[in-house]
């Protein structure tokens, strides 16, 4: 899996947990890269506020909590 790929999986789950989730998760990425690289941050500081959430992909499913078209990852993430 590409690093896109795995951008474009964790836009199909919902964080409970994040404030912003007016925002897909692909454009929070984004928007966190673009303000660290605006405040003139090494690039390695902005490929890290670039991939900051890929973690919660690596989170193992609850199975007990599928159900309706959704999945809980931790208590919090869901597919949409």
């Amino acid at each position: 899996m590409s690093v896109w790929e795995a951008m474009e999986f964790l836009n199909t789950l919902v964080d409970d947990s994040d404030p912003d989730t007016d925002l897909t998760q692909i454009e929070h990425l984004i928007q966190t890269a673009e303000a660290i690289r605006n405040d003139g941050h090494p690039r390695c500081f902005v490929l890290t506020g670039l991939i900051h959430d890929l973690g919660k992909i690596l989170w193992p499913v609850r199975r007990a909590a599928v159900g309706g078209g959704r999945r809980h990852v931790s208590g919090r993430l869901r597919v949409l």
